[in-house]
Order: structure tokens, then sequence, then C-alpha cells
């Protein structure tokens, strides 16, 4: 999978670019969430590996400015883990967050769930800009944004 990793912590940041480089992946990575908004509008990502607290802007203000495919999935890092923050987070189209403090084969199962999901950026979607997706419970494969 082709994977962007946007954290602030750059001893992290590398450590995850690490695991998931020697393990297949392709990896880029941002160091604020402003940068990442620039990466994924110049790329597609599999997946958007995004930490939630950052000192410029946080994973939510990510999700509200940056244009990604529908295929694209969010996966959030965060220590945060109360009910409303976690319905916060999926009302704003994170796909999966993974618990701080994760190890390797926490993230590996969490990539690997993503990847079974049905599209693929390979399906080549247009993005779409601005808002919040909200997809269909039921599975039935139906998105729209508000």
């Amino acid at each position: 999978m082709k994977i962007l990793v946007i954290d602030d912590d750059s001893k992290l940041r590398n450590e995850i670019e690490s695991i998931l480089t020697r393990n297949g992946h392709s990896v880029d990575c941002a160091a604020c969430a402003s940068y990442g908004v620039t990466m994924v509008a110049k790329d597609r990502y599999d997946v958007v590996l995004l930490d939630y607290w950052m000192p410029e802007h946080n994973g939510l203000w990510f999700l509200e400015n940056a244009v990604l495919p529908r295929q694209t999935k969010t996966l959030l890092m965060t220590s945060y883990s109360g009910r409303r923050f976690v319905k916060r987070i999926f009302d704003a189209g994170v796909t999966d967050f993974v618990p701080k403090p994760f190890d390797e084969a926490e993230l590996l199962l969490h990539l690997e769930f993503l990847s079974k999901e049905p599209e693929s950026v390979s399906a080549q979607a247009a993005p779409i800009a601005h808002g919040r997706r909200y997809d269909d419970p039921r599975g039935h494969g139906l998105s729209f944004w508000h």
C-alpha cells in the first residue's frame, strides 16, 4: 500500500516509516497537517496515517481541509478514546483509529483490515473536497459528503 504518515514527532514518524517500509509499503511522511494537505493534493494514497494532536493544526483540521479520494482510508493515531471523541472523529471521516501507544503488530493489523476494504486508490475515483463523509453503516457502499 501507499501510505502517508502525518505526525509532528520525528522519532515516532521515522519509526513508523521504518516499520511500514520493512513490511513492503511505500511511505511518504509529513511533519504537520498543513504539509499533509499539500501532499495529498499532489499524490494519491491508500492510507493516511494521521496523528491527532499536533501543534499547528490537529488531525481534524487535516480532515476538514484535505481533498481525499473516496478510496483513501484514514487511520488516526491517538491516546484519546472517550465515546464523544470517537464519534467526533468518525463523523469527520476517519476510517479507523489506533490507540497510542501501539506496537508494530497492532499497527500492521489495522493496515491489514484497511487493505480489505472494498475500494482502493487504483480505482482512481474523483476526489471530493471539503466537508464530512458519511458511509452507509449497513455496508452497501454508499457514501455522501455533507
